[in-house]
């Protein structure tokens, strides 16, 4: 159903975002580092939460509270503090002042309380971790989303009476500085920036997060969105006490949505751990639902600035159907996800969108209005989708990976007839079918919010390399970081380059039964050379995995050892195949003629149905030969007919920090491993922008077999 629910000004909507099994960057910069931020008019601060007190009640609190010198026009701080320490003493005792006055809980289980870090009983950890430092003020807080950390490491404080608190049960937090060691706002953002971002880390509902930087003179608001980050010019915390209480409530609010959470996914509390979550959505049929949630799809959240999706399983309380809820925050200058999934319904092993809510709120709502066009604004959308089996990387047996690929990409050539390129094929973005599923719906293409869509005014679009997983990335892909504006255009044989990316780290990284392959071997070491987050070298080392050097044999024989001749022969082919298709290109794009109408790659283009049945077929024949294999109990590499009934664990990996992609999306309630991390060097995923869904089949695919012509054939 085409459903629009608009979410209030200054509301949040959709929670954060996905990928469970690819490994993050490795960056010592900080990401405030790296973004620019925005800063507010003068008046800004001082009008933010103006309609959180009135004047009158402001007024009566500075008359009344020791903490405010009236007549001086002064709070009750040092005005040369002789430690940090000591200044922190004296400023909590005003935000302490602040919060008993004006922040009352009005329902049962909603509290908040202030937490000195360096009162509290800190917790030991490693001085080298990113949580060492710790914020100096942390605002406490319990209720429908907020739950006391899970376990000693994720605990950063803790008192006699009020127990544990962490970045899963904190609102807002403070940094106490020393005026003459204040810094600059880009100082501020980037210290202030990790602690955010754990928040956003532990908080799946965040939209937005808010601090104070506080000193002895002065106080500045920090804001953290998923389109970048906001900070207020320095106001003088005694001039102007009103707009001080003003942002310390604010801050500290009971409600929800000012805090910028997503009211529309809740938990009920136990003991101080969620319990029964609920999202309230549209359902099928226009109507308005709330679903339980039967789990949270694991996706790491290693950046703020990203379309930070985040999903949900959910159970339709009258059916009892499995569907998945995906959140996420869409730049304005790329198309609503929706709309794609709309145009591609009915086609086997890709996503089925259920519902959706389109324009559930905007960043620019939550922001300065002066900063407006300073910024890539972002909206917030929530699509539902049907639900379907875990990614590829948990398969049971080798005729399910045999048969996932080879309905994916059949899946890939039908999005392609309707003018759409997916250009994110990866790992996490192939999904098993259901089990029993027909032909065509054995593997399931997800995450269409990068597919590119040709239209009569753009039919084409240059290929990118901050868009996609950059394991899983083509050369001519990768190639696009130098070329720039010269880039050649992306089209279906970079994303069939991907699949054989994606197809040979199975193979080189778990064995047939779904055991993953220790890191340190040969297999594994050479998927994760292709990880390199500088682009010149992932290219450069794919292109030693073609031709015919010493790699490509020794892969070739670590395949047919370890899945057999079936899979090592397929794996040869494949890779064989790539390398001619991509030669093919590359003399097409050398000789053409500079300035011609007419698109050099249009003869090998032509041969894109043929294309398309050579792959297939391929896969066709590897699994003819595995089931024959099957039939010969005497075979060295007999395939598993019935999967094993309890399946292999995976080794925890590092996770990827790709802004928008819920690969986990169709992971069923189990918790799951994911696959071996890399030896050493991590996979960089774009940095633009990413996403994630579920896919739909409708009707069977009839297997087809190469065509041999002279004018397409390699």
């Amino acid at each position: 159903m085409h459903h629009r629910k608009e979410i209030p000004a200054n509301i949040p909507s959709a929670g954060h975002m996905p990928r469970i099994s690819t490994p993050a960057v490795v960056s010592t910069e900080s990401e405030a580092a790296r973004i620019r931020f925005t800063t507010t008019n003068d008046a800004y601060a001082h009008n933010i939460y103006r309609g959180v007190l009135q004047d009158g009640d402001i007024n009566r609190f500075l008359e009344e509270t020791d903490s405010y010198d009236l007549p001086e026009n002064k709070w009750s701080i040092p005005d040369f503090p002789t430690s940090t320490g000591e200044l922190l003493g004296s400023v909590y005792k005003v935000v302490s002042s602040v919060i008993r006055g004006f922040v009352r809980p009005e329902e049962h289980g909603v509290k908040r309380h202030i937490i000195n870090t360096r009162d509290s009983h800190p917790v030991k950890v490693d001085i080298h971790a990113e949580r060492h430092k710790i914020p100096s003020i942390l605002i406490q807080a319990a209720g429908p989303s907020f739950e006391t950390p899970s376990d000693p490491q994720s605990t950063l404080a803790s008192t006699e009476s009020h127990g544990s608190v962490g970045y899963s049960n904190v609102a807002s937090f403070a940094v106490v500085k020393l005026e003459s060691e204040l810094g600059t706002a880009a100082d501020n953002l980037e210290e202030a920036e990790s602690y955010a971002r754990q928040i956003f880390q532990a908080q799946p509902n965040r939209a937005y997060v808010r601090a104070l930087i506080l000193t002895e003179k002065h106080a500045r608001l920090l804001h953290f969105d998923h389109a970048g980050f906001q900070v207020t010019p320095l106001i003088d915390i005694h001039k102007n006490a009103p707009s001080l209480v003003r942002l310390i409530t604010g801050l500290s609010s009971m409600d929800e949505r000012l805090l910028g959470l997503d009211d529309s996914v809740q938990w009920t509390i136990v003991d101080g751990k969620k319990s029964q979550g609920h999202l309230t959505t549209t359902g099928p049929t226009g109507e308005t639902v709330t679903y339980p949630i039967v789990e949270q799809i694991p996706i790491p959240r290693d950046t703020i600035l990203s379309r930070a999706t985040t999903c949900w399983r959910v159970k339709d309380p009258k059916t009892s159907e499995n569907y998945v809820v995906k959140d996420s925050w869409r730049e304005d200058s790329l198309p609503p996800e929706h709309e794609l999934l709309e145009h591609v319904k009915g086609i086997p092993g890709v996503v089925h969108m259920v519902s959706f809510e389109a324009d559930r709120g905007e960043v620019r709502l939550f922001r300065c209005p002066s900063t407006t066009c300073q910024y890539q604004n972002r909206t917030a959308s929530r699509v539902m989708m049907k639900a379907y089996g875990k990614s590829v990387e948990y398969f049971r047996s080798i005729l399910q990976v045999l048969y996932a690929f080879r309905d994916a990409i059949a899946a890939h050539q039908h999005l392609v007839e309707r003018g759409i390129l997916h250009r994110d094929i990866s790992l996490n973005n192939i999904l098993l079918g259901e089990d029993d599923s027909p032909e065509g719906e054995r593997g399931v293409l997800i995450d269409l919010d990068m597919a590119f869509r040709a239209t009569d005014t753009q039919p084409t679009t240059k290929t990118d390399h901050t868009i996609g997983t950059r394991l899983f990335q083509s050369i001519h892909v990768l190639h696009s970081c130098e070329l720039k504006e010269r880039a050649f255009d992306h089209d279906y044989l970079d994303d069939l380059e991907a699949f054989i990316y994606v197809f040979s780290f199975i193979v080189l990284c778990y064995r047939p039964d779904g055991s993953p392959i220790p890191t340190k071997e040969e297999g594994p070491s050479l998927v994760w050379s292709w990880a390199q987050e500088v682009p010149s070298s992932a290219r450069a080392r794919k292109h030693t995995f073609f031709g015919a050097g010493t790699l490509v044999f020794r892969s070739f024989r670590l395949v047919q050892s370890t899945w057999g001749p079936a899979c090592g022969d397929l794996f040869n082919k494949f890779r064989r195949w790539i390398f001619q298709m991509r030669n093919k290109k590359a003399t097409l794009i050398a000789t053409a003629v500079p300035g011609a109408e007419t698109n050099p790659l249009e003869s090998l283009h032509s041969c894109r149905a043929e294309h398309y049945s050579t792959v297939i077929a391929m896969f066709d024949a590897a699994i003819d030969a595995v089931r024959l294999a099957v039939a010969s109990p005497s075979n060295e590499h007999k395939e598993e007919v019935n999967p094993p009934p309890t399946p292999v664990k995976r080794v925890s990996g590092h996770t990827s920090r790709l802004p928008g992609s819920a690969t986990a999306l169709l992971t069923p309630p189990a918790a799951q491993m994911t696959a071996p991390p890399p030896p050493a060097t991590p996979l960089s995923p774009n940095r633009k922008r990413r996403s994630t869904e579920i896919g739909h089949p409708d009707a069977p695919q009839n297997k087809r077999r190469p065509t041999k012509g002279p004018a397409c054939s390699p």
